[in-house]
This record gives structure tokens, C-alpha cells and sequence, in this order.
């Protein structure tokens, strides 16, 4: 049976095969990309931010799972949000770098910052990347 967006659960990464792709994505774009961005823009990138927010960007979903269609049937509104945070608060709870993640964590999921833009644009192209049989040959 096809997943929600037509996709077959053979054709679906981990959460940390998808976390790992994004962080590593996100990382070297980021570096290889951040002086041009900043000289045709302004825009200057937080590096260890970027790399600090993909990191953890569905790192609660390791707690939560991926919740976003089911969370809909259960509750009817999407709750992967706030399941996935509670999820990354516990995961990281009584750690020193809990506040400075959750903190990223809802930059990136308000896409509040140039960094939570960037982990996005990563995000995005790990996702195309798993869809497109193309690629993946």
C-alpha cells in the first residue's frame, strides 16, 4: 500500500538516514555557498547554527514517529509539530544544549532565519532526491 503522497513504505528513508542526508546537506551547502550569499545579498549564515538545526530538525521524530497524516486522523489538524517537539524536549532533557536546539528547532519550523531557510532548502532536496527513481539509480 502506497503512503500518503503516493510513495511506497520500500521507497521511505529512516528518520536517521533522512536526519543524517539533511545534516550533511545542509552543512556543506551552507559552507560552500555562505560568502557568495553574503556578498550578492548581505545575508550572512550562522554556520554551526545550520549545522546544529539540521542536526536536530526531525530529531523528535524518533520519539514521536512521523506523525503528520496520521496525527490528521486521529485529531483532524495535523499535531506533528508539537508531537515532535515533546518528543526532542524528551530526548534532550537535563542536556546543556536543549535550549539552544528547541530554540533552533522553532526558528526552523517558523522559517524564521536565513539557517532555518537553508536546513528547508536541504530538507527539500534530500525529499527530491528520494522520489526521484533517476537519481536513485
Amino acid at each position: 500500500m502506497r503512503q500518503f503522497g503516493g510513495v511506497y513504505p520500500s521507497e521511505c528513508d529512516t528518520v536517521a538516514g533522512h536526519s543524517s542526508a539533511v545534516s550533511v546537506l545542509a552543512t556543506v551547502l551552507a559552507y560552500e555557498f555562505s560568502e557568495e550569499l553574503k556578498s550578492e545579498t548581505g545575508v550572512e549564515l550562522n554556520l554551526p547554527d545550520v549545522t546544529l538545526m539540521a542536526t536536530f530538525h526531525d530529531f523528535g521524530e524518533a520519539r514521536s514517529g512521523d506523525t503528520g497524516v496520521s496525527s490528521l486522523s486521529v485529531h483532524s489538524v495535523c499535531k506533528l509539530f508539537p508531537l515532535e517537539r515533546e518528543g526532542l524536549e524528551a530526548n534532550l532533557k537535563g542536556l546543556k544544549i536543549s535550549r539552544r536546539v528547541l530554540e533552533l528547532f522553532d526558528d526552523y519550523r517558523g522559517y524564521k532565519t536565513p539557517e532555518a531557510l537553508s536546513v528547508h532548502i536541504a530538507d527539500n532536496l534530500e525529499g527530491i532526491e528520494n522520489l526521484n527513481p533517476a537519481i536513485r539509480k
